[in-house]
């Protein structure tokens, strides 16, 4: 029987308490359950961080921890997070995402199923309440995409990973951008 496995998702975060906090509110909405994944929020040098705390009486329902660290840049504080990470899966995700509530159970449903070790992309669109502007548009085209993959897909079904799309990762000593 396979291990069940156990997301930590770190969230690098400067200067950003209030799409922080939205966020986090929106992990409270998952479909996983919360003995299932932790969150490490890496505030990363920003002034005056203050822990978003829940409404009075209520928690956020699942373990969070607060790292503080010394300004780095955010491939500096996703590595913090990874080495405060207890999961044996990492999902990395921007102070400025609010999750689909089946956001994390479809990670890690992926890695659950699967007999090797696989990395997971999801599909990032614009949240409602938050819709791209014409710089983004631009960017991207077509379709206004935060993650506009299909452009590295070839015709055979196959990805073109010779196109590199910058993500200041570094993890074991490899370089990932």
């Amino acid at each position: 029987m396979t291990k069940k496995p156990f997301l930590s998702v770190i969230i690098p975060t400067y200067n950003r308490t209030g799409v922080l906090l939205r966020h986090l509110r929106e992990l409270q909405h998952q479909t996983l359950s919360p003995s299932h994944f932790e969150v490490i929020v890496v505030n990363d040098g920003g002034e005056m961080f203050i822990v978003p705390a829940p409404p009075l009486g209520k928690t956020y329902g699942f373990p969070i921890k607060i790292i503080e660290q010394d300004n780095a840049g955010p491939a500096t504080a996703r590595n913090t997070g990874a080495r405060a990470a207890q999961g044996d899966v990492l999902l990395f995700v921007g102070d400025d995402c609010l999750a689909d509530h089946n956001l994390l159970f479809y990670h890690w449903q992926a890695h659950y199923l699967s007999e090797r070790r696989v990395a997971v992309q999801g599909y990032t669109d614009w949240h409602p309440d938050i819709p791209p502007d014409s710089f983004h548009y631009f960017l991207t085209e077509k379709s206004g995409l935060q993650a506009n993959w299909s452009i590295l897909k070839n015709a055979d079904g196959t990805y073109d990973f010779e196109i590199v799309v910058e993500s200041d990762l570094q993890m074991g000593g490899v370089t990932i951008t």
